[in-house]
């Protein structure tokens, strides 16, 4: 079985997600204290819910289109957008307009997963991935895709407002800064899990025992024991394709903190560029989550997929 399966040029095929549990439990730390943090997110799960709820229903809102009523996306648009993701919002749909003039469409947006990056009193920073289905309303011809998102919001009479808009997700990652407490582990969790996915999609057909220390220094528990045992199968897929992959993770925001427990799940959307043996390139973005434990002094990633459709 693949490690990641979604890098399907290089891996093989696994639909299944890889979970675990890491080899030596972890010591359980001090409570999490969400007071004696700056950035909440995570680690006060009633405010971080809040964020989640509001930014879900606005990229929900104004990421679905129905050509034959126009005026209910200007309407959601209105209502939940504002400054730099209003004019984003216009730049990504003006094609959909002008398409829909001669086919009649209908866009349907929905939200498969999302998570807060950062989370204070007048800002929150969050990443979602949504599955889209669009359909003509001519000859019901569908297509579909996921899109991966992060946005900036901030709150407002009515709840939180998106403010900033960015396809593909732009969330730079974050060096310590100082951080303590629960908000520090939380932190190491996300950079870990954010490096673990950089490096899971990162292949060297040139170097495949080298590619398997790498993953060997980013997993743990039954991850690592499911990429052990399929090794050779592995190797021999890798050697075939002659593939080059690397991946470029970027953004990264927790869905779930567990100080206690030393466990978090982790969006991750990464981009992979693939490196053919003829040279060609493609470059694919896909939106990862990761389970990561602590595993001694280190967070590793005990189980990665790609999340399944709503």
């Amino acid at each position: 079985m693949a490690v990641v399966a979604a890098v399907a040029s290089a891996l093989p095929a696994c639909g299944a997600e890889v979970s675990g549990s890491a080899a030596t439990p972890p010591a359980a730390p001090a409570a999490t204290n969400p007071a004696a943090a700056t950035n909440i997110a995570a680690l006060d799960p009633v405010a971080t819910a809040e964020v989640v709820r509001d930014v879900d229903t606005a990229l929900e809102a104004v990421l679905s289109y129905n050509s034959a009523d126009p005026a209910a996306h200007q309407a959601a648009a209105g209502k939940h957008l504002t400054g730099q993701a209003t004019e984003e919002m216009r730049r990504l749909f003006d094609q959909v307009v002008v398409q829909a003039a001669n086919s009649p469409v209908t866009l349907v947006s929905t939200v498969v997963s999302s998570a807060v990056a950062e989370l204070g009193p007048d800002r929150a920073v969050a990443v979602a991935y949504l599955d889209q289905a669009s359909t003509r309303q001519d000859n019901g011809q569908s297509t579909s895709g996921r899109a991966l998102i992060s946005v900036v919001a901030a709150p407002g009479a009515e709840g939180w407002r998106l403010t900033e808009l960015h396809v593909p997700p732009a969330v730079p990652a974050k060096p310590p800064a100082g951080e303590t407490g629960a908000e520090a582990e939380r932190d190491s969790a996300v950079r870990s899990a954010r490096n673990a996915a950089e490096v899971l999609t990162t292949v060297d057909a040139a170097d495949v025992e080298g590619t398997f220390a790498r993953w060997d220094g980013v997993i743990t528990g039954t991850l690592r024991e499911q990429q052990r045992a399929g090794r050779q199968s592995n190797r021999d897929a890798l050697t075939s394709a002659g593939n080059t992959t690397t991946g470029r993770a970027m953004a990264a925001a927790a869905t779930e903190f567990d100080q206690q427990a030393g466990r978090a799940t982790v969006l991750v959307p990464v981009e992979t560029t693939v490196v053919g043996r003829d040279g060609a390139t493609q470059t694919k973005q896909l939106g990862f989550r990761l389970t990561v434990m602590r595993d001694g002094a280190d967070w590793k990633a005990d189980g990665i997929e790609q999340p399944p459709p709503a």
